[in-house]
């Protein structure tokens, strides 16, 4: 079972978010959401349930019941924010089989086989895909000891891990989600770190865009015919 945050405001994609929710921006002329089911379904993924806030009945509208899709939709809806694991608390947990979760403005071609098999092989209770980001700081970086230069490193690049919007979590653990609290993603693996619940990472090798910003979104659709429509 698939759900998908659909929830979020888009502040940073005004004025394109005024009347449209995010989800339902268009990328390759189709909605960023109806790219992210065919995703899943293309790898068996039919039952979805979409979380709802801003516009809401924008998308309700758009997707219906998912039928024409080929999918089955259900939707959640959030009287007010309640961050992506907050709005976990509001489902009724259909079986125990794994959930994946994942944004609602997340492009991707990652292989969901592949996240299940290493998510269940890991025996891990939270799995987050994660991408590699990398960051040049333009300037001359000046470590210091006392009052010392220890080292001076000239525009060094960082590599990071980041979050990549999409997760896989054992169905129990939404019995654990505060109820009408604000909860984020971040929060629920904070807190299954520190009860020593096992959270993992899956690498996301393959094509990955958040679509947060305008330029994001003037990206997204010239990747969009080579890397969906092949």
């Amino acid at each position: 079972m698939g759900g998908v945050d659909g929830g979020g405001f888009g502040k940073r994609l005004l004025p394109l978010t005024l009347e449209t929710p995010k989800p339902l921006l268009k990328v390759g002329n189709r909605p960023i959401l109806e790219t992210i089911i065919e995703q899943f379904k293309s790898y068996g993924f039919v039952q979805f349930i979409i979380s709802l806030n801003y516009l809401s009945d924008k998308i309700k509208n758009h997707l219906g019941d998912g039928r024409k899709l080929g999918v089955t939709i259900e939707y959640i809806e959030e009287k007010k924010p309640l961050g992506t694991a907050g709005a976990l608390s509001l489902i009724r947990v259909p079986s125990e089989e794994p959930i994946f979760v994942m944004n609602g403005d997340v492009l991707t071609t990652v292989n969901f086989d592949s996240f299940q098999a290493y998510h269940q092989a890991k025996k891990n209770d939270l799995t987050i895909g994660v991408r590699n980001f990398s960051w040049t700081i333009p300037y001359g970086v000046v470590e210091m000891k006392q009052e010392l230069v220890r080292e001076i490193q000239e525009k060094p690049t960082y590599h990071f891990l980041v979050n990549g919007g999409i997760y896989l979590l054992n169905a129990q653990l939404i019995r654990r989600i505060p109820k009408n609290t604000y909860y984020d993603m971040t929060q629920l693996a904070n807190d299954l770190i520190k009860a020593g619940d096992r959270v993992g990472c899956f690498p996301i090798t393959e094509y990955w865009m958040d679509i947060g910003r305008p330029d994001d979104l003037i990206k997204a659709n010239q990747d969009y015919a080579n890397i969906f429509q092949n």
